[in-house]
């Protein structure tokens, strides 16, 4: 079952100021796996398929390095199979980029590590849905370690070739200053809180997914939010299937007090943390009819 649909609310892309374009671009070409898609001196789009970049790099011109604030986490790029998961768990271990960490969270088996200016990044797998555990509308997830044997015997090829074909943003990963405003924001982007971890972090779901969002305050309570000027987060896209599905998202965002932009690639709001969305719909093909 697939959980990253056009029927599903998701998180689709990412959108980053850096420093260093260039030095970002081979990282995520050489390291991560991601093809270049379009390209211009003070930006780039990269993805997997043509159709649906997941990553968009923005230089910064005079900008700072980010210091402790509320934004971005981590980006999980989730890969379609434990196979394809073993493949980039396989080159990254053959390319010596220093690891964070990786876990088996019941839900998920995963990877972790950082861009050269500390983006946090996740790559990972699901386990089988049907084999979630699910009480009272919340999903039983767990932090173990990965057991890289068992993982790295499922690869398949001695070439790396990059992220597979059908790679997703699985989740995006935030820091935030107040958990409680951010649980409110994103529950009216159309995410339904299922899981919580020691009153510090919250993960939420559209469809009856483990998560799409997942917010936390380890090392952000009450941190400012991080100026324009400054690297790392600057928005992030929610995908909608229909127009109305956005509109309700809108109309709770109004409920809230959120004040909304309308500029001329979409809508934007902002949560309490400073983090802005995007919202947006898939645009159709008028000559076929077709998403």
């Amino acid at each position: 079952m697939s959980f990253h649909t056009t029927s599903t609310i998701r998180p689709a892309l990412a959108v980053l100021r850096v420093l260093d374009l260039q030095e970002c671009l081979r990282f995520y070409q050489e390291v991560i796996g991601l093809k270049v898609l379009s390209e211009t001196e003070e930006s780039a789009e990269l993805g997997v398929e043509s159709n649906e970049p997941l990553l968009r790099l923005v230089q910064l011109q005079g900008g700072e390095e980010r210091k402790e604030t509320a934004g971005l986490y981590h980006v999980a790029f989730l890969v379609p199979s434990r196979e394809n998961l073993a493949d980039v768990f396989m080159h990254l271990l053959t390319t010596g980029y220093p690891l964070q960490g990786a876990s088996h969270h019941e839900v998920s088996e995963a990877v972790y590590l950082s861009d050269p200016e500390g983006n946090g990044i996740e790559i990972y797998a699901d386990t089988p849905s049907e084999n979630w555990v699910w009480r009272n509308g919340q999903v039983q997830m767990t932090t173990k370690a990965l057991n890289a044997e068992n993982l790295l015997s499922q690869k398949t090829k001695s070439k790396w070739e990059g992220l597979p074909s059908g790679t997703v943003i699985g989740h995006i990963h935030l820091s935030v200053n107040n958990l409680e405003k951010a649980e409110a924001f994103y529950s009216a982007l159309g995410f339904q809180t299922v899981s919580q971890y020691a009153d510090a972090a919250l993960f939420l779901s559209h469809g009856g997914y483990h998560h799409h969002i997942g917010i936390n305050i380890w090392n952000s309570e009450g941190a400012s939010p991080a100026g324009k000027k400054s690297s790392g987060l600057d928005y992030l896209s929610i995908f909608y299937p229909s127009e109305k599905n956005r509109r309700e998202a809108i109309y709770a965002l109004e409920e809230l007090g959120i004040a909304l932009e309308e500029r001329k690639d979409g809508i934007f709001a902002s949560d309490h943390s400073g983090i802005t969305v995007q919202l947006i719909i898939e645009e159709k093909d008028e000559e076929n009819g077709n998403i």
